[in-house]
């Protein structure tokens, strides 16, 4: 009877023929929600778009109640008499009217009701066919539901290839978050997604969002920390589904900034029993209020979530090896020499200061012999901090042999690097060290050159800070040499 797919399609030819058989003014198709019907379609109206997404509460003071609560048809021959609603408009200029409901299999799914301008229209012979038309009209609907689920269910699953290809070969972190929650957004249709995760403390690291503008996420200010559903989706690591938050005692805690919402659903992002993160939404596009289906797709992109950023943290410890000294923590030869030549080039274009300090622990070799190397590690270590301590925060340091470090100094003349170089050498000398073999008492020589006009590359300008600190150890250690020609 309803050769199509689309829902509104079957609807449409359906009452189509139905008029042939039962005369009406108007026809009305609703689906059952969670306290109410709402029409999705029908014909004879003025103004579709002044009916379709109309709502009437179920139970309630109306017809389509006994129809819903009996699961049989009903006719009123005198509509205005009975009901309010059909003395007010839209609805006063209907006399009879007539509902019978929509049936899959044992379950209602909502109801067909016509209307006609005059009273005592209809007949129980009226009902019988209406009730055939409604049985066509519950296939039709069916079949569409099951055909849209279908297509949803395929487009989930591209959304999720895609997104899950993202999630594992992508291993900058700030991506793999961001691709999460504009797919989960997008795959179970919320108004907005947010995203926070938890560093190894448990504090809040980072906060993404999708759903609003840069200028709205501003306006919202920092994100809650422990309190309200979010907070229950941390302690608790289980999944939270609100149809209302405005009834749940635990939604407090949101910035007064916050989009508005009426329903939210969270799932934490959890690996190795581990609470990591937590992902939650609000307000389905279509108002409707989020489902088991939705947190169950959820649940799932959260795992593959909680893989890729545990991905993405190994990732980032590895490359932080990479370019690490293993026990100082400062940069590596490697990497302070590509830092270095991004600076020197830096200083030779925009002709800027720069200067390089290199320096050496005096006498290391005794500490080794005498405390042993576990010792000497120690001492390496604290001289290291000393002179992180001293440092500017433009300032960068790396250990580039076994107690020679080197200090980079943008922006800071000969004179100027001199007197931090000698600051190094005091803060390092002034006490001793403490160290699981007791005090331990060190100085550091150190060298001391500046980027000039004739110096042509970075290599020049570390052989010539080299030849500095070779100057102050022949000089008697513990001190501060300048290269000069």
């Amino acid at each position: 009877m309803a050769a199509t797919l689309r829902q509104d399609e079957a609807i449409e030819r359906i009452l189509e023929q139905l008029a042939r058989v039962v005369p009406y003014d108007s026809a009305s198709v609703m689906l059952l929600g969670e306290g109410y019907l709402e029409i999705v379609g029908g014909r004879g109206w003025t103004d579709p778009a002044e009916v379709v997404g109309l709502r009437f509460p179920v139970p309630g003071d109306n017809p389509n109640t006994l129809v819903i609560q009996h699961g049989r048809p009903h006719i009123l021959g005198d509509a205005p008499s009975e009901y309010a609603a059909f003395r007010e408009e839209p609805h006063r200029h209907i006399h009879s009217w007539l509902g019978v409901p929509l049936i899959v299999g044992e379950r209602i799914i909502g109801m067909l009701a016509v209307d006609n301008l005059h009273p005592d229209f209809f007949t129980p012979d009226h009902a019988r066919l209406a009730a055939a038309f409604a049985d066509q009209v519950s296939i039709a609907i069916e079949n569409a539901r099951l055909f849209t689920e279908t297509e949803k269910h395929a487009e989930q699953l591209r959304a999720l290839r895609a997104a899950g290809h993202a999630l594992t070969s992508d291993l900058r972190i700030e991506a793999v978050l961001q691709t999460l929650i504009e797919t989960t957004r997008r795959l179970v249709s919320a108004s907005y997604a947010a995203l926070g995760v938890l560093d190894e403390d448990g504090s809040l690291s980072q906060f993404h969002t999708t759903g609003i503008t840069d200028a709205e996420r501003q306006k919202i200010g920092e994100p809650p920390k422990g309190l309200g559903l979010l907070g229950a989706l941390i302690r608790e690591g289980a999944p939270v589904r609100v149809a209302d938050i405005a009834r749940d005692a635990r939604s407090i805690g949101f910035p007064p900034n916050h989009p508005p919402m009426k329903t939210f659903m969270g799932v934490p992002i959890v690996a190795h029993g581990k609470v990591m993160g937590s992902l939650y939404l609000t307000e389905k596009t279509n108002s409707q209020i989020f489902t088991q289906d939705d947190e169950d797709l959820v649940v799932g992109l959260a795992a593959d979530a909680a893989i890729a950023i545990e991905n993405a943290r190994l990732f980032g410890k590895v490359e932080q090896l990479a370019i690490t000294d293993s026990l100082t923590g400062l940069h590596n030869r490697r990497h302070f020499l590509e830092l270095a030549e991004h600076e020197f080039q830096r200083a030779r274009r925009y002709q800027r200061p720069l200067s390089v300090v290199m320096l050496d622990i005096d006498h290391f070799k005794r500490v080794n012999d005498t405390y042993g190397h576990a010792t000497g590690d120690q001492v390496l270590r604290a001289v290291a901090a000393r002179c992180r301590e001293t440092l500017r925060a433009i300032d960068f340091m790396g250990r580039v042999g076994g107690e020679e470090f080197i200090l980079l100094l943008p922006e800071n003349g000969l004179e100027g690097a001199r007197r931090a170089a000698e600051r190094l050498r005091q803060r390092v000398a002034e006490e001793p060290i403490k160290t699981d073999r007791g005090p331990v008492s060190v100085t550091i020589s150190l060298g001391v050159a500046s980027l000039t006009a004739d110096c042509p590359d970075l290599k020049t300008l570390l052989e010539r800070v080299d030849a500095a600190l070779y100057a102050a150890k022949n000089a008697g250690r513990n001190r501060v040499e300048t290269y000069s020609r």
